[in-house]
């Protein structure tokens, strides 16, 4: 009897808990779209990311204008709430002129939620 009230109570708890169904909320506040950086330039990334549930990491990427990945970073986080500030040296002399991406993605467990920021990039004259 107290094997069957257990086994119930387990069933009847775990069918109540709440699903989560809405991804995490990204914001990238900086740097402004289609800012144009230079070689040896620090591009600072600021966002603020929030969900109902906990989020578990956010990732910050560089990426090429065919979206290939050229830098990224990843941030654990505990809790609903995270204000990013990080960001990239552009020292690599092999990157082109041309235009390049930041995505700030963001996973709560469950659900995933990415923003793009595009930017131009000035790089090392070619000779």
């Amino acid at each position: 009897m107290i094997r069957w009230i257990f086994l119930s109570t387990c069933l009847f708890l775990g069918a109540c808990k709440k699903k989560d169904e809405q991804p995490p909320v990204v914001e990238i506040e900086s740097p402004s779209a289609l800012s144009t950086f230079n070689y040896q330039d620090a591009i600072i990334v600021t966002a603020s990311i929030n969900d109902e549930s906990n989020l578990d990491y956010v990732d910050l990427e560089l990426l090429s204008g065919s979206l290939q990945l050229l830098q990224s970073k990843r941030f654990q986080v505990d809790g609903k709430n995270y204000n990013l500030s990080a960001g990239f040296d552009l020292d690599d002399i092999h990157y082109e002129t041309g235009q390049y991406f930041i995505r700030v993605s963001a996973f709560d467990g469950t659900n995933d939620n990415s923003e793009y920021l595009e930017f131009s990039y000035q790089g090392v004259a070619r000779q």
